[in-house]
């Protein structure tokens, strides 16, 4: 397997004052984005444009318009932002559908993701896409026979696409609902990065949503993950509210979680 010696990348939504060198966006969230670059573009080094699969969980079925519709959207802010960041990074991810969302599962959903995929890349080429693997959750697919089966899919792409993102791993939070120990969690999470390593090598690898606690599981295997869990409280020592209520929260619980990032990988401070 392959292992980054620097340590992965964290994407996220910063609160608005704090400038952070890793972005991710969507096109649902322009104008915060387009704000935030223009204030910070010194500092930011590289944005993720994300397709936002949060629009399944109220129960759509698809992207506004269709996959490609919504890809056109993602292009457009892209050239919006390219207008601000220069040459810096811009990476746009290839609209994908998932089945992790209770009540909303997607029926081949993996299919679907695929097509989408060789669609841009018939059309727009491989350069700043992050193709997605996707799968099922835990709870369908524990000893994630059906996500290498899956994978499986993806052999024929996987030479074409420079950057990948794990998108089964966006709502373990569920795993409460349906009595699934942490610590067989985090196995999971790591034998699913290990799965996916031996379908696209050394390539860059990302995961959607991870949990901080199950990154020193994954860290030295991945090149990037994206997180918004810092707007509840990383410990109970800051004795506030359950998740920011202002802008004084934000910025107080934001501190508290990157710390304890850089703690897990052992790296200076960056603010």
């Amino acid at each position: 397997m392959v292992t980054y010696t620097v340590w992965p990348r964290l994407y996220t939504l910063p609160p608005y004052s704090i400038g952070w060198p890793y972005i991710i966006t969507n096109p649902r969230r322009k104008q915060w984005a387009l704000s935030y670059l223009r204030r910070h573009k010194e500092k930011v080094e590289s944005i993720i444009i994300d397709s936002g699969v949060e629009i399944f969980r109220s129960g759509k079925k698809d992207y506004p318009g269709g996959p490609m519709r919504w890809f056109q959207r993602m292009l457009e802010l892209r050239r919006e932002i390219g207008r601000i960041l220069g040459d810096k990074e811009i990476y746009i991810v290839s609209p994908d559908y998932p089945a992790d969302y209770p009540g909303n599962t997607i029926e081949n959903n993996v299919e679907k993701t695929i097509r989408v995929l060789e669609k841009i890349l018939e059309l727009h080429g491989s350069e700043g896409i992050i193709g997605v693997l996707q799968g099922d959750p835990i709870w369908v697919d524990k000893d994630l026979s059906r996500f290498q089966q899956h994978i499986s899919l993806y052999r024929d792409l996987a030479g074409q696409v420079e950057y990948w993102a794990v998108g089964t791993l966006c709502t373990l939070s569920s795993i409460r609902i349906w009595g699934i120990p942490e610590r067989e969690a985090i196995r999971w999470i790591r034998r699913t990065v290990e799965t996916a390593r031996e379908t696209i090598g050394n390539r860059k690898l990302h995961i959607f949503g991870l949990w901080l606690r199950a990154l020193p599981a994954v860290k030295n295997a991945i090149y990037s993950f994206d997180s918004q869990a810092w707007t509840r409280p990383v410990s109970r020592r800051l004795k506030r509210n359950w998740s920011a209520k202002n802008t004084e929260e934000r910025e107080i619980y934001f501190k508290a979680w990157i710390r304890r990032y850089l703690s897990i990988v052992r790296q200076k401070q960056l603010l």
